[in-house]
């Protein structure tokens, strides 16, 4: 093989004869090739190209994709699908350019479909929606990739995928569903009472599947009815209520301070004299009840009193009587103490010992005083010095004149003798004595 050079040619003939000639020899341009490549747009169109453009050698050129298998004249390729390729060129001269291209494979066709999600309650947390290929997602509730059933509030929602590309892209769309939450209302018969305090609550809202109540004493409930709940304890009360409904959904209804629970007063009192009698009949009362700001007195059937401490005048006459005290909080919580209280009959006798039948109106009558008596068992007798009966009555309020067969007595001292009965036991009693007449 001959590099590029000038070469001696002698030629010589049988004779001897010779003919000396200088050539030179040119070394062609190096092969050089160019590729350009275009993969396929779209999966399975096999619109991929090769394109060659040649820099050196010598034409005229043959081309092939296929290792110089096939050679074509042209330098363009098209219509190719993903594969790789063997370039190979060969000049004029024989020389060849190989090299392995790749047409890379096109778009592949694109799948929106979403996988379902849902149904949400509307309290629910954001959910990330997927599919095989994610483009521009929109609809109610839709925030960056998410769903956000809060933000779409409740309802049936279309979420729509949309996927824009050279090869046609595509949509697909969900239907989501987001329940709204149960509506809990709560209602208290009473919401202000004294312990114990019982307290009728109600679910006035919707129907749940399960209810809780809490009662904010620590005492917690799972019932959807009516329920009666006491407070033992004073004290002011949160209660909430926790609805589930069919489909799952909670919601809490929460009052704050819904339910005060005042303390009772104790109700205690004395009085004195502690020994009451028919003669001293006035009775004070002394308060000594606690957290109370008002009183009623009940003082038997024969009066009443709002002052803190009352007197009381009773009746004249002995008994047993029950006496009411009502302690009473300025929230309105009451108290009852009941004590009785014992009147004594206390006997008194008062019988005059001088008599003056003079005609002047003034001490003319023997008639004795008694308390504590049967006015309808009394007998009074009165006797002069040698015994012999002057006057007799059966009527308390008839006394003796000091006339003996309607004529006035003489001076001088006569007996009395009194027999009466006691008004509450019938117990007879005696009493003697003297009375004086003087004219």
């Amino acid at each position: 093989m001959l590099c590029e050079k000038d070469c001696f040619i002698i030629i010589r003939d049988e004779n001897g004869c010779e003919f000396e000639i200088t050539v030179t020899l040119n070394e062609p341009e190096v092969l050089d090739v160019s590729e350009f490549l275009t993969d396929e747009v779209c999966e399975g169109d096999c619109n991929g190209a090769i394109d060659l453009f040649i820099d050196g050698g010598v034409s005229p050129y043959t081309f092939s994709i296929d290792d110089c298998v096939t050679l074509e004249t042209f330098a363009a390729f098209t219509d190719l699908c993903p594969a790789n390729y063997m370039v190979c060129v060969e000049d004029a001269n024989g020389c060849r350019f190989n090299n392995t291209v790749t047409i890379n494979a096109g778009l592949a066709p694109v799948d929106p479909t979403m996988i379902p999600i849902g149904p949400f309650c509307a309290d629910a947390s954001p959910i990330l929606i997927i599919a095989p290929d994610l483009g521009d997602l929109t609809g109610p509730g839709v925030v960056g990739g998410s769903f956000d059933p809060a933000v779409a509030g409740p309802g049936v929602h279309t979420i729509t995928n949309t996927i824009v590309n050279d090869c046609g892209g595509g949509i697909a769309t969900m239907e989501v569903i987001v329940n709204p939450l149960p509506n809990v209302v709560l209602l208290a018969n009473e919401t202000t009472g004294c312990i114990p305090f019982e307290v009728f609550f109600e679910n006035v809202g919707e129907t749940g599947v399960t209810c809780e109540w809490n009662f904010g004493d620590g005492t917690i409930v799972e019932t959807c009815d009516f329920i009666m709940h006491t407070y033992t304890n004073p004290g002011v009360y949160d209660v909430s209520l926790t609805v589930i409904d069919a489909n799952g959904c909670s919601a809490t209804a929460f009052y704050e301070d819904y339910i005060a629970a005042y303390d009772l007063p104790i109700a205690n009192f004395k009085y004195a004299p502690v020994e009451v009698t028919t003669l001293d009949r006035t009775v004070d009362f002394t308060d000594l009840s606690s957290g109370a700001d008002n009183w009623i007195w009940n003082f038997d059937a024969f009066g009443n009193s709002t002052d803190q401490n009352p007197s009381f005048l009773f009746p004249d006459n002995e008994g047993t009587y029950e006496i009411m005290q009502i302690a009473i909080t300025p929230e309105g919580c009451r108290d009852t103490m009941v004590q009785t209280l014992v009147v004594v009959q206390e006997h008194l006798i008062f019988v005059p010992n001088v008599i003056t039948p003079d005609g002047t109106n003034l001490n003319e009558v023997f008639l004795p005083y008694f308390t504590g008596i049967d006015v309808y068992n009394y007998h009074l007798t009165i006797y002069n010095r040698w015994g012999e009966l002057v006057f007799e009555s059966y009527d308390l309020n008839t006394g003796w004149n000091g006339t003996f067969n309607d004529v006035i007595v003489q001076d001088g001292v006569y007996i009395w003798h009194i027999l009466v009965g006691d008004i509450d036991t019938e117990f007879m009693r005696e009493y003697h004595g003297h009375v004086s007449v003087l004219r």
